[in-house]
């Protein structure tokens, strides 16, 4: 029988603060879901991280302290920058996860059950325009220690058939560039 592995909390916590998620942690570390919420409440339990500043940094340590239900769809945090832009006023912030029914946005002030409605960029991606989407504020997060800016999760209430489709794609190839399969895609070169 193989012994446990070792993992130095201290490691981990730095990762988690340079943006690492915890589907990232999981194959980081090679743990299941249950691993990784048990590697998140260590971390508190061992005084590395506080709750708020786990909270703040990642989604699953919060929906477990608020006791939200599982996400029913995979959430992506985006390694490319992809900016949102308010419709309704001049913000522009930064999205830091997606999903198809929702993202994490940094940067747009917002209360908790505001609607707003968002336009996406996905300038990184040149192939890929931008989408209009609906969405309602579902929790908010201050973060940021010298300066201080809102963090909130959305659920996505509006978007048209052919952003939806666009959204999907996009997932599609940050999922598939993350884990090498576009690699297996690539036509091989004409000789």
């Amino acid at each position: 029988m193989a012994g446990k592995r070792k993992i130095r909390l201290k490691e981990c916590a730095s990762l988690m603060r340079s943006g690492m998620g915890a589907a990232e942690l999981a194959r980081h570390y090679r743990l299941s879901t249950g691993g990784v919420k048990k590697l998140l409440n260590t971390l508190v339990d061992a005084g590395v991280m506080s709750h708020q500043e786990l909270c703040g940094c990642c989604g699953m340590y919060r929906r477990m302290a608020e006791g939200c239900e599982e996400r029913t769809d995979p959430r992506l945090d985006l390694i490319v920058p992809v900016v949102v832009s308010d419709l309704d006023s001049s913000a522009t912030g930064i999205v830091r996860d997606l999903a198809e029914n929702g993202c994490r946005i940094a940067g747009i002030d917002c209360t908790l059950g505001e609607l707003k409605r968002f336009r996406i960029s996905f300038e990184a991606l040149s192939n890929f325009n931008p989408i209009t989407i609906g969405a309602r504020c579902v929790w908010t997060s201050r973060e940021g220690t010298h300066r201080p800016y809102t963090c909130a999760g959305f659920e996505i209430t509006e978007i048209s058939p052919e952003d939806s489709q666009s959204l999907t794609r996009f997932m599609d190839l940050l999922v598939m560039s993350h884990s090498g399969e576009w690699q297996a895609m690539k036509p091989s070169p004409q000789v």
